[in-house]
């Protein structure tokens, strides 16, 4: 061998040498120190071996991406996150996640961070087409997050699906939140004047309780708390424990009278009148929250619904359905829900890079558009994911190798895009959640550019 043919080999062998050397060298923690650029480039190139592409948001586009997904289908409850409370494309993509598992898994209940009381009156709609969802949507709806044209899509699409069906095969949209009982004295009444009337002088007094709160205006409601005694708050809570008992005690009557799922729900009502009675007067005086304790409780209730094997979806924000053991000071939703059932639980979360949403201006009510128009700051998951080959993708967290650089960047804490019920432009840098991501999520869907969610108007 010549000298120079020499020299060019050994060349080759130390360029694998160092690219060896790189691929073993400590994992480069992502947060607030500086991440070189060559780690960046072989994450995403390690990722673009693993992701998924999605060809759209669209429900009405075929199930053929949605196959990754395929394994939700032997799970009991999915949680579908949302990076924020506007999105649209989140919400056509979980129109489109919750169809799949509806039609290709046996999926019976999309149930929503949403009122209990009002989500009745949605599934009445769902189950019997009688009334006008718009209206209904406009009128009963508490939150103005879910008062949007691809919500109302969904519904539209729940109720065609159960057309001509039975009712043991119709699907149902429930709420698991416990922030309102604005309804469930009425939902309750309307009941037994139906199936029992003599059994209304004996609720009545309980009832008469809750609707005195003025509950429908959040703002009388959170000062009737906070002027609230413990004594009060205990009377309330044992009246309703009464109530519930009472409803027990003639269970079979009941049935008889109506059905079990009216049975069950009605006395869920009540159980979920307690929840939100105890979940308003803690938070009105520390920062602790039963909230999403409770949302777990009523989940795993709906997944026991219409028998052991019901399956159901449950739509809310990442930081809901996610796993957070310190969320809201007793973790989140989605804590609760894996330490009750493990891995029969499965979280679907959602991430963007920049575009539009809907958000309320800080502490108001009232949405409007916003849009992220920087790309995702370098030590962010975002960022990673916005280089990736593909811009809309699913990705299986469990796919990802632990001994990688892509594994190492999902097991550390980092920034994750992540905005709520209210936003203000004037923040310099968009809020994030400070994550790991494998803790986090089993899923996460990637939609790099998006659109606000459309508000349904009056």
């Amino acid at each position: 061998m010549n000298k120079r043919m020499f020299y060019k080999t050994l060349i080759i062998i130390l360029s694998f040498v160092i690219v060896a050397c790189e691929k073993t060298k400590e994992p480069t923690v992502i947060g607030p120190s500086e991440v070189k650029t060559d780690v960046h480039l072989l994450t995403v190139q390690e990722l673009d071996n693993l992701i998924h592409p999605l060809s759209g948001a669209s429900p009405e586009l075929n199930h053929d991406d949605m196959l990754p997904l395929a394994y939700l289908g032997n799970s009991k409850i999915v949680g579908l996150g949302e990076a924020t409370h506007g999105t649209k494309e989140f919400f056509q993509l979980k129109h489109r996640i919750f169809k799949y598992l509806v039609e290709n898994h046996g999926f019976k209940i999309f149930g929503f961070e949403a009122d209990m009381g009002e989500s009745i009156f949605i599934d009445r709609y769902i189950t019997t087409g009688k009334g006008n969802i718009k209206n209904l949507m406009l009128n009963k709806m508490h939150f103005w997050t879910w008062k949007t044209e691809e919500v109302k899509d969904l519904i539209e699409w729940m109720k065609i699906y159960n057309e001509g069906k039975t009712e043991d095969d119709k699907i149902h949209y429930m709420g698991v939140d416990c922030q309102y009982m604005t309804y469930q004295p009425y939902l309750i009444l309307e009941y037994f004047n139906k199936v029992k009337p003599e059994f209304i002088s004996e609720i009545n007094p309980t009832l008469n309780m809750i609707k005195a709160m003025r509950n429908n205006v959040p703002s009388r409601v959170r000062e009737y708390y906070e002027n609230m005694s413990a004594t009060k708050k205990q009377e309330i809570s044992d009246s309703l424990g009464n109530v519930l008992t009472k409803i027990n005690d003639i269970e079979s009557e009941l049935i008889a009278k109506s059905s079990h799922f009216e049975y069950l729900y009605i006395r869920q009502l009540v159980r979920n009148m307690q929840q939100v009675n105890e979940k308003l007067f803690t938070s009105t005086r520390t920062e602790y929250s039963y909230r999403d304790k409770y949302m777990a409780e009523n989940a795993i209730w709906l997944s026991t619904l219409f028998g052991e094997n019901t399956k159901i979806a449950i739509w809310a924000h990442n930081g809901h359905v996610s796993y957070d053991t310190s969320y809201d000071y007793d973790g989140s939703m989605g804590y609760h829900l894996k330490s009750e059932i493990g891995t029969q639980y499965q979280i679907v979360g959602f991430s963007f890079s920049k575009g539009s949403f809907s958000a309320a201006y800080r502490g108001t009510r009232i949405p409007r558009v916003w849009e992220i128009n920087t790309d995702p700051h370098k030590f962010s998951l975002n960022h990673i994911f916005f280089k990736a080959k593909y811009d809309n993708f699913i990705l299986k967290i469990a796919d990802i190798p632990t001994h990688s650089e892509s594994g190492s960047l999902i097991s550390t804490l980092a920034d994750f895009l992540s905005i709520g019920a209210w936003y203000d432009s004037a923040i310099r840098n968009p809020p994030c959640q400070y994550i790991s991501l494998r803790d986090c999520f089993d899923v996460l869907i990637n939609y790099d550019i998006t659109t606000a969610a459309v508000q349904l108007s009056y």
